[in-house]
């Protein structure tokens, strides 16, 4: 009979061990989502800023492009102005 009672107590320390290293495991599972979610949020952030720069620097080459498109068609115009006025010849 103490045999037995030894070994009830032996099983319930044990089983009190697995409980506090249940809690720890519960703990470090919590902690692990928050880092998950915190990298999930910070990733996410990351693409959309990427992303926007993406667009800004398209944005801008249009414009870019846009306004290369007017001053060539701007510098004809006075080439051609100057040749007629001045028999300016266009060398390139």
């Amino acid at each position: 009979m103490s045999q037995i009672s030894s070994s009830i107590k032996r099983i319930e320390e044990e089983l009190k061990k697995h409980a506090s290293n249940a809690e720890r495991i519960r703990d470090l599972d919590k902690r692990l989502d928050i880092h998950l979610e915190d990298y999930v949020n910070y990733k996410d952030a990351t693409l959309l800023a990427i992303n926007g720069n993406k667009e800004r620097i398209e944005h801008k080459a249009e414009k870019t492009e846009e306004q290369f498109r007017e001053v060539r068609i701007d510098i004809k115009e006075i080439q051609n102005f100057l040749h007629k006025q001045q028999n300016f010849i266009i060398r390139e």
